[in-house]
């Protein structure tokens, strides 16, 4: 492979080896390139289409990005990689990118004077010097924040280069890398000063004193302040001729000062605004004793590596350097004091008594301006006597124990895992391209490891190590509890960290984190955990606010905890018996639905518990257990739209049916389930379901069911357009529901009925039917069929242009959804507003009805009413005059109604497709759109078939005139 080498400071040149890339002529490809580099890691193709096209519409932005891309490949080859969703730079290329380079050597944690040299002679102009995309502000904003960045380490450099130099008595030397530097900023008063002195060593004390009548006008003119009172100070002795030449008034010597903070991983990731906190806080000034800055967290997030990179971004701010300590080894006070002392030149170990020792550091350090750095605290005794009373010396530790860090008064940060995003660039930086190889494993992988640092360090490594093996292959591998746990390379291990937390605990303590397992990562309550070890709340809470202070446990909002997932892992493997505990968590929370049973918030908190307690009572075989959780649960689940957990335990309780041989239940149960799935528009799936329950429910001569499953059906019929059908269905139900006098079916089967004669545009007879399945459902309190039926009556309000009565019918059912906390009624009633909003021209209320009813059926998984609120969007931009967002609305549609295989639905969209086409002069596909609908609608004698027909005829009218 070529040599790619990129010069970004000053004017942007590219070679390949040592030869300019005469291709590469595009500015959004170069763009790309000098993004991609910088960045070092994968950017999705979303991302960077946004970046260089943001103003383009989407479809023509990843058009663009897939030109520049290919014409990016032909230039510089395989250093940019790219898949069908992302591209990035290959940084194991061979490739030379100079600032890179530039911030190596200024940020490094003991520069030399060659270093500084260097970096200087790389920066020829401002980052990306003449380079914009007047089309690409975001681009520019990205370029812009790096320009400062940069600027600013060159201010630093040059400065730390004229100090040096006018140390070493090189005056012309220095002289000229400060007027370098005000040449970048003219009113760095720092510059402006060390001229001032450089010119009074050299004896050219007029010139001096001009310099700084330079610099009083130039901040007055750019800030309209005075100099600094050192300025001020230096332009008083040279005045008073107090300077005199080849005198020296500064001492700087980089190599003196101590940093004793531990390297960096070369990828290190993150942490971004615990870095600003921490750095903020420390800097801080505080007239008295310093309050210390705990990283507080679990063993294996990355305390220590943090506190190292703290100390790197702190170095400018403590002259007397970066002290740093292991607090938790044996003896850990003495062999901080000997190590602290020797390097300021004392030796304290003729001292015996530990006392005297911490007083003599205490002593030593009270005129020094250091940062002290205690790593892994877990005795306040340790370090306590060694903290220094004066306020130049700050204080940062890490530690478990959050009690540690609030005995020393210490300013808490919490240290968690990281970020997806975080995680899969600690990866790339391990691994480079086999990240980019392998996209979705290497998510899965970070999944897998919950983006627990320590772990998806160790993997990564041992991947180093096997290079034949797929990342795919380690996440499956890690799959396995006792595979993730046992994570090791070195002397670096996952479960090795837990267990020095476990081994602190005391028995009790012991057998509680090991409960924990029970939950396996989910929140729980102190409550729940009472019930399950037979012990008072208040005891059991004393006991996780203990495993809180030790970072074993977190608080997840007011009244519940959660552990890690590695660490639930690792207390599951020390829960040695489960089955007593299993039996209590079923009773316990099968207890709790029964209470919340209408009280859907409360069931909202508890979703994840609740279904692992169907999934239990299944495993230890409570069959009756089981059907209880879904009777119980069904309201809920239905009205919440939790389609899948409904799914889950409704398979399981029919396997629960079969076991007790309950033809009723079990007739129940696939009703139930095939109501959930037509909410899921799985129709087919439905009927299977519907129609093996009808078998059981006539088996056990139950009319009452057997109605309910019939009105289902011609639910199920009236969804696919099958009108007649849907009527036969009924037809049956009827007679069944006059031997029972269930209210309830009778006014299901009413509103039904109604729903057929309103899509058939029978609109005054079906608010008739419609008024007496209300009356019903009113006199028995079936809020759910009222606020259907109120619905239905509002669209038959509408199609009868009755708007007002209309609203009003759909604020009366909304108050009803919201009560309940309801939330499929809400997102439906929400969609019929929207309906309402845009006949009325109030398009504004109208898309913002819809789309919170989008989000509310996405969180559903409602796919048939999510692609009629697409229809119904492409409909309102549409009256906007935004023929293209209308088109692309109408497509998103149509493609979730063909997933649906939902006939009716496609006429409607393609008809307007058709209609937009017409309206944009498109009139080849507009016909053929129109087409499409007419072959769908003449099978089902669909009634807007009249309606496509005109349509079509006057597409070919005007085609014939074109």
């Amino acid at each position: 492979m070529s040599k790619l080498t990129i010069t970004l400071l000053g004017t942007p040149e590219f070679q390949l080896d040592d030869k300019p890339i005469p291709k590469l002529n595009s500015r959004k490809a170069k763009a790309l390139l000098i993004y991609l580099a910088l960045t070092g890691q994968s950017q999705s193709r979303e991302k960077l289409a946004g970046l260089l096209w943001g103003d383009f519409p989407e479809e023509k932005a990843r058009t663009n990005l897939r030109g520049e891309l290919r014409r990016l490949r032909t230039c510089v080859g395989e250093h940019i990689v790219t898949t069908r969703y992302e591209a990035a730079f290959d940084n194991t290329s061979e490739h030379m990118l100079d600032v890179v380079q530039f911030l190596a050597l200024t940020k490094q944690p003991a520069p030399t004077v060659s270093d500084w040299e260097t970096a200087v002679s790389l920066y020829k102009g401002p980052f990306l010097d003449g380079f914009y995309l007047p089309d690409a502000p975001e681009f520019d904003q990205w370029a812009a924040s790096l320009r400062e960045q940069y600027r600013r380490n060159l201010i630093q450099t040059r400065y730390n280069l004229a100090i040096y130099y006018t140390n070493q008595h090189q005056y012309a030397t220095a002289l000229t890398h400060a007027q370098e530097l005000l040449h970048v900023e003219p009113w760095y008063e720092e510059a402006h000063r060390q001229i001032m002195l450089l010119l009074a060593l050299d004896g050219q004390r007029a010139a001096a004193l001009d310099q700084y009548q330079l610099c009083k006008r130039i901040l007055d003119e750019e800030f309209g302040v005075p100099p600094s009172s050192a300025t001020e100070e230096l332009f008083h002795q040279i005045e008073s001729d107090a300077i005199l030449p080849d005198d020296t008034a500064e001492t700087y010597i980089p190599t003196v000062t101590a940093y004793q903070a531990p390297p960096i991983p070369a990828h290190f990731v993150g942490r971004q605004q615990e870095i600003e906190t921490a750095v903020s806080q420390i800097t801080a000034s505080q007239p008295t004793a310093p309050r210390p800055v705990a990283l507080i967290g679990m063993g294996g997030l990355g305390k220590t590596t943090l506190a190292a990179r703290l100390a790197q971004e702190l170095k400018p701010h403590f002259k007397d350097g970066i002290l740093w300590a292991k607090a938790n080894t044996p003896d850990a006070n003495t062999a901080i004091v000997d190590n602290w002392s020797r390097l300021f030149g004392h030796d304290f170990s003729a001292l015996k008594q530990t006392e005297q020792k911490a007083a003599a550091l205490r002593g030593l350090l009270a005129d020094k301006q250091a940062l002290l750095i205690f790593d892994d605290v877990t005795s306040v005794e340790t370090i306590r006597p060694l903290l220094p009373a004066n306020s130049q010396c700050k204080i940062l530790l890490t530690t478990r124990s959050h009690e540690a860090a609030a005995a020393l008064n210490a300013f808490p940060i919490p240290i968690q895992s990281l970020p997806p995003n975080d995680s899969l660039t600690l990866l790339t930086n391990i691994l480079g391209s086999r990240v980019t190889a392998e996209p979705e494993a290497a998510q899965e992988l970070c999944h897998t490891l919950h983006h627990f640092p320590l772990a998806l360090e160790i993997a990564a490594q041992l991947l180093t190590t096997r290079p034949r093996m797929a990342l795919s292959q380690m996440a499956s591998r890690l799959q396995d509890v006792n595979r993730r746990l046992g994570l090791r390379i070195s002397d670096r291990a996952v479960r090795a960290s837990f267990e020095i937390s476990w081994e602190s605990l005391p028995a009790s303590l012991q057998a509680l984190f090991a409960t924990l397992g029970i939950f396996t990562g989910r929140r729980f309550t102190a409550n729940a955990l009472a019930y399950l070890v037979d012990r008072p709340v208040p005891d059991v809470e004393d006991a996780l606010y203990r495993l809180v202070s030790l970072s074993l446990l977190q608080e997840d909002g007011e009244i519940y905890f959660r552990q890690h997932p590695l660490l639930a892992d690792f207390s599951q493997e020390k829960l040695t018996n489960p089955t007593p505990l299993q039996r209590r968590f079923v009773d316990y929370y099968i207890a709790y639905a029964r209470q919340h049973k209408h009280h859907y918030p409360q069931l909202s908190l508890e979703w994840e518990n609740l279904t692992t307690a169907v999934s239990l009572a299944c495993q230890l075989e409570q069959w009756q257990n089981v059907l209880t959780f879904t009777h119980t649960l069904q309201p809920a689940w239905t009205a919440r739209g939790r389609y899948d957990e409904a799914l889950h335990s409704y398979q399981l309780a029919e396997k629960a049916a079969i076991h007790l041989n309950d033809d009723t239940a079990l007739a129940d149960t696939l009703l139930q389930w095939g109501k959930i799935c037509i909410e899921r528009g799985e129709y087919e799936t439905a009927v299977t379901l519907l129609t093996k329950g009808q078998i059981h429910a006539r088996q056990q001569n139950n009319h009452t069911l057997t109605a309910a499953i019939l009105n289902t059906l011609a639910r199920v019929a009236l969804e696919q357009t099958r009108y007649e059908m849907a009527l036969s269905y009924l037809g049956q139900s009827r007679p069944l529901l006059d031997q029972t006098s269930d209210k309830k079916e009778l006014a299901a089967a009413l509103y039904l009925e109604a729903r057929v004669l309103d899509r058939k545009h029978k609109h005054r007879e079906a608010r008739q039917l419609c008024q007496k399945a209300l009356a019903l459902q009113q006199e028995i309190h079936d809020d759910d069929g009222t606020i259907q039926s109120l619905q239905l009556m509002a669209r038959t309000a509408i199609f009868q242009e009755s708007y007002s009565e209309a609203e009003a019918l759909c604020q009366q059912a909304m108050s009803i959804a919201q009560g309940r906390g309801d939330k499929v009624q809400r997102a439906q009633m929400l969609y019929t507003l929207s309906v309402l909003f845009t006949r009325t021209g109030q398009l504004d209320k109208a898309q913002t009805a819809l789309a919170e009813s989008i989000q509310l059926f996405n969180q559903m998984g409602n796919q048939k009413m999510i692609a009629a609120a697409y229809h119904a969007l492409s409909g309102i931009e549409d009256r906007r005059g935004n023929l293209q967002k209308a088109l692309k609305a109408n497509a998103r549609s149509a493609g979730l109604f063909q997933s649906l295989q939902d006939k009716n639905g496609l006429v409607l969209v393609y008809q307007h497709r058709a209609q937009l086409l017409v309206d944009l002069n498109a009139l080849p596909e507009a016909d053929a759109a129109c087409h499409q609908a007419l072959s769908l609608a003449e099978p089902l004698q669909h009634p807007q078939l009249a309606s496509l027909i005109n349509l079509q005829q006057q597409i070919h009218q005007r085609m014939g005139a074109v």
